[in-house]
Order: C-alpha cells, then structure tokens, then sequence
C-alpha cells in the first residue's frame, strides 16, 4: 500500500522512478486518510491479512500513525518499507508499545562515506548542499538505531538490499557488517530495475551477484536470496541461481497486489503498469482479466524462454 510520494532522500536506483521520477517526487499531495481506510476496508473484504506500508518514505505521511491504528485494529499485520532516516528513538518506543509490526529497512551501504555518496550527486544537482551535509553524521546514527531492534520484543527487523554494480562488488563487507551489528529476521535482495537515471544490471555482475550470494549463504549459514525475478541463464550454474533467486515464489511476493498513490491497483509482476482504479473495480475481477492473467502465467516471456525449465 503506497501512502505517499514524499521522500526525503533521492537514492539514483529508485524502482519508484517508474511512477514518480526525481524531478515530479514531493510536489504530489497525500490522499486523504479517510479514502486509504476505504482501501484498507476493501482490502480486507478480500481477506488480506498482512499490508506492508511503503513507497516513498511513509514516514513523511503525516497521517501514517492514524492509518497504522485502524490497520492495527481491523487486525491486520503490517510491515512497513522505510529508509530509516526519519526514525527518532521516540518513534521506535510508540512502534513498539502500541503496534506488533514487522520493520523492512534499505541497507544498501556499510559506513559513513557510502551513506553519503549515495545522495551526493542529487544533492548537488538541486543544490541542497545543507541538506546533503545532514547525511555526514546519518549513518552512525541509523546503525545505532537499529541495534537497539532486538530489544523491542514487538518489532522484528528485515534489510532491503538493491543489487547496485557497486554493491555487489562489496557484498562480502556488507554480509559481514549487516550480520556482525543486527539481529536480522530475512534479507530481500533485489536486481537493480532500468530507470530514467540507472540502466539494466549486465549479465556479468548479476552472474557474479548470484556466486557470490551462493557462498555467502555458505559461509554464515544463512538463506537470503533474491526475490524478484532473474532469468537464470544470465549464468551457466543454474543449480547454484535456483538457491539464491525465488523470484515470484518469494514469501515477499505473496502479497501481489500493489495500491499506487492514485488508488490504482498493480500487480508486483508489472509495477509500471495501472490496472484500474480500486474504487471501481472489483478485485478478483481483475485479477482475472487476461491481461493480469497472461502476467501471472509468463505469456510475455520472449519466445525463446517459453520451455525454460526454471520459468515458474
């Protein structure tokens, strides 16, 4: 459920530069917290049972603690996608006394200086050098924070990692500082999508993202994977790619249905496209329509992946 466009940082591979891109981010208006509880209410008709509250930064929704409360009452679990970079310790006490929820963070650097060369070159290109050198001190901070989850009985943690050229090339020192300072639930590894300020991961570094992942699993006796999509022949050791990627067979992917800022419904196969307004559609009508049908099913996969063995 996406509550908001505002964000407070503008990382360069966004999945959500498909929606809103950096220039058009901020300048939208919130929908008014009565209509996301009708959604909230729609959703839960249709036996939804688990939300997870995201895209951009919904701590910057000035309704979010309104909406969490009516989620939290309909009896629903919720999860909530954040940067962290709005958490205040305040905020981590109230999440923790009047909520039992599930916390899915971006990691996507592993000190101080990658912090904020992730923002630098934005910052600059809209000249707000006071705020990027806000992000200095940021990093200490969020790892601080974050440390402190294990000690919320009512919070779990997970990490958000984008599989950046760059972070694959380091995965190594980000396994090692993510396991050795958190108390991590899972960790969601995703391929870095196209946008208008980033171009599609080459075969070369996804193949190495998937033997890299394949011996870190070993090493730390762990099981993160990716979670999107990866067609497996970017490399020739398929049975080591089947450990490391779930694609749509990832528990991050059986919440399927994503609700845009513009009450339009998406499905996670195709989040570049609107659907039809959840206001006047009915849902399980939609979901089988043939468009969303032929998605589910891998109808627009290239010819030559039509009998791929791994397809599903």
């Amino acid at each position: 459920l996406t509550i908001t466009s505002k964000c407070n940082i503008f990382c360069n591979y966004c999945f959500n530069d498909y929606d809103y891109p950096l220039k058009d981010r901020n300048l939208r208006e919130n929908i008014w917290l009565e209509k996301y509880k009708k959604i909230v209410d729609i959703l839960y008709g249709y036996w939804t049972r688990d939300i997870i509250i995201t895209w951009w930064e919904p701590f910057s929704a000035p309704f979010l603690w309104e909406l969490l409360e009516y989620i939290r009452d309909k009896g629903i679990f919720i999860r909530i996608n954040t940067n962290w970079t709005l958490l205040l310790d305040r905020t981590l006490e109230r999440l923790n006394n009047e909520f039992s929820l599930n916390l899915m963070v971006s990691m996507h650097e592993f000190n101080n200086k990658d912090y904020y060369e992730i923002n630098k070159v934005w910052a600059k290109n809209i000249q707000w050098i006071e705020w990027l050198k806000s992000f200095e001190d940021k990093f200490e901070k969020k790892v601080i924070q974050l440390r402190k989850i294990k000690s919320y009985k009512n919070i779990s943690l997970d990490f958000l990692t984008i599989l950046t050229p760059k972070n694959i090339l380091f995965l190594e020192k980000i396994y090692d500082f993510v396991l050795k300072n958190f108390d991590i639930g899972d960790w969601h590894f995703f391929r870095l999508y196209s946008t208008w300020t980033t171009k599609w991961i080459s075969r070369e570094m996804i193949n190495l993202a998937i033997h890299k992942l394949y011996k870190l699993n070993n090493t730390y006796n762990t099981n993160f994977k990716i979670v999107d999509s990866v067609p497996f022949c970017v490399t020739k050791d398929t049975e080591i790619a089947k450990t490391v990627i779930d694609g749509e067979l990832s528990s991050h992917h059986n919440v399927k249905t994503i609700i845009t800022t513009d009450w339009f419904i998406q499905i996670m196969s195709a989040f570049d496209t609107n659907l039809w307004s959840i206001f006047e559609n009915d849902l399980l009508e939609i979901w089988q329509w043939e468009y969303v049908q032929n998605m589910l099913n891998n109808w627009f996969l290239p010819k030559e992946c039509s009998d791929c063995k791994y397809k599903e």
